[in-house]
């Protein structure tokens, strides 16, 4: 059993396969091993990138059978591949701003300088008619206010 090891590179469920082989050897040969026994040594052989997934299922405070640290397993992986797939689609989707050399010259131009104020300065007047404002009608009659 020590000369297993699950890596990131071949999928999870294939070498959860390549597991319960060799543990069917193992029992064939005569061996007992309880199915916790056999989860317990399961969980450490989570690859390296599944450590924080191992730390949570080693502290549950229930132990899990083989099964259902298989079923935990697969629907971690189908989690995983899942994220993946979105990530690469959205890394895909996203660009990248390129500025030229003419909009940087032209910051670099102003910088330092304070504003400068149009010494030719708009005034804006209202015009001398009055506003007419409409007068408030009822809800209900529809007659309106004075």
């Amino acid at each position: 059993m020590a000369s297993i090891q699950m890596v990131d590179e071949k999928l999870i469920m294939d070498q959860i396969h390549e597991y319960e082989n060799l543990v069917a050897d193992v029992l064939s040969e005569g061996m007992k091993m309880c199915e916790i026994l056999q989860a317990k040594v399961l969980l450490e052989k989570f690859p390296p990138t599944w450590s924080e997934y191992r730390n949570h299922l080693k502290y549950k405070k229930r132990d899990l059978t083989l099964q259902e640290l298989i079923s935990h397993m697969r629907t971690e992986e189908a989690n995983r591949l899942k994220d993946k797939e979105t990530s690469l689609s959205s890394l895909s989707v996203k660009a990248n701003l390129v500025e030229s050399t003419a909009s940087k010259d032209r910051f670099h131009q102003n910088k330092g300088r304070k504003f400068q104020k149009n010494k030719q300065q708009k005034s804006f007047k209202a015009p001398d008619r009055k506003i007419q404002k409409n007068k408030p009608v009822c809800y209900c009659c529809g007659k309106t206010w004075t």
